[in-house]
């Protein structure tokens, strides 16, 4: 018994030891963006996003244990990591490598691979002159309003013809690229068209394992109201 008790008693003490490393870590990290700021390090924009993230220091440490044992290529960082480490590096690389020497930090390559799916899709309207004309391969008549169905010669008589072309174009935000998706033809597509047309957008780019982190348009009224309905923050 008396040798279960002493056993017991290493192992409380071996827990209190870790648990009080950890709370000093903590309160090492949190203290961390003010050091640096009084070194000069920080501008005050990128201190104020990073004390945004608020309980990073336990997102970090609890990341550090789950990676401790496994091997460098099985190694994973929770989203709010990945946020942290993209943005402290956005800002300042010189102060991502001092905070690095302390905490586990990903590896600079390793955020570039994660930044290469951020996008955002784009909308712009053209204007068009309008005019009819027969597409011969596809045999439909081009010019009129088209979200997409396309129009035979006897489905046309009612449909107005289009004054604008409204383009969808995806851009990377951290890589340098972009696509078209998609145009549609419209003659003053009101904002609830506009949402349907960017939702499928979106669902499309993401298919393919894109992340759209913005929409952006011009401030024309319909494009307003389709942010407003899509929940967007201007």
């Amino acid at each position: 018994m008396t040798k279960k008790l002493q056993s017991a008693k290493k192992k409380i003490h071996v827990m209190k030891t870790i648990l009080k490393r950890k709370e000093q870590k903590i309160k090492y990290l949190k203290t961390l963006v003010e050091r640096l700021r009084d070194q000069h390090a920080f501008r005050d924009k990128l201190q104020l996003t990073l004390e945004a993230f608020g309980e990073i220091p336990q997102e970090l440490l609890k990341g550090f244990e789950k990676n401790a044992t496994k091997k460098l290529s099985s190694k994973r960082c929770s989203e709010r990591t990945k946020q942290f480490a993209a943005t402290l590096h956005y800002y300042s690389p010189q102060v991502y490598d001092y905070v690095s020497t302390l905490f586990s930090l990903p590896s600079v390559s390793s955020l570039r691979s994660w930044l290469k799916v951020l996008c955002v899709n784009m909308l712009n309207g053209m204007s068009m002159k309008r005019g009819v004309s027969l597409d011969v391969p596809s045999g439909m008549l081009v010019g009129y309003i088209d979200l997409g169905q396309g129009l035979g010669p006897h489905e046309s008589d009612e449909v107005p013809m289009a004054t604008e072309a409204l383009v969808l174009m995806t851009v990377g935000l951290a890589s340098l690229w972009k696509i078209p998706i998609g145009y549609f033809l419209a003659n003053g597509a009101p904002g609830q068209l506009l949402k349907s047309l960017f939702q499928d957008a979106i669902a499309a780019v993401e298919e393919c394992g894109l992340h759209v982190k913005a929409l952006v348009c011009d401030g024309l009224e319909a494009n307003v109201s389709m942010t407003n309905l899509v929940g967007c923050r201007v």
